[in-house]
């Protein structure tokens, strides 16, 4: 969300190097920004597209590393 960071949350996403990030900040709340991102998920010629681009996306939600583990092995799984 676009007013719904910590100066230092808005630090880490915006100043992320690499040519494989990007960061959009949303008018709305956290639940705008969830909804949003599960519609793109969802949408089948969205994955059609971004799989003629050989583009992956992926998402987490959590700062919490006992809830962000977890997904990151799932990720892993997923891939391999």
């Amino acid at each position: 969300p676009d007013a719904g960071t910590s100066e230092i949350q808005r630090l880490q996403m915006a100043t992320q190097a690499g040519d494989n990030v990007s960061v959009y900040a949303v008018n709305g709340n956290f639940d705008d920004a969830q909804t949003g991102v599960k519609r793109v998920f969802g949408d089948a010629s969205v994955a059609e597209e971004l799989e003629k681009r050989n583009i992956c996306l992926s998402s987490a939600n959590s700062i919490n590393w006992g809830r962000l583990v977890p997904q990151i092995v799932y990720y892993f799984y997923a891939y391999f």
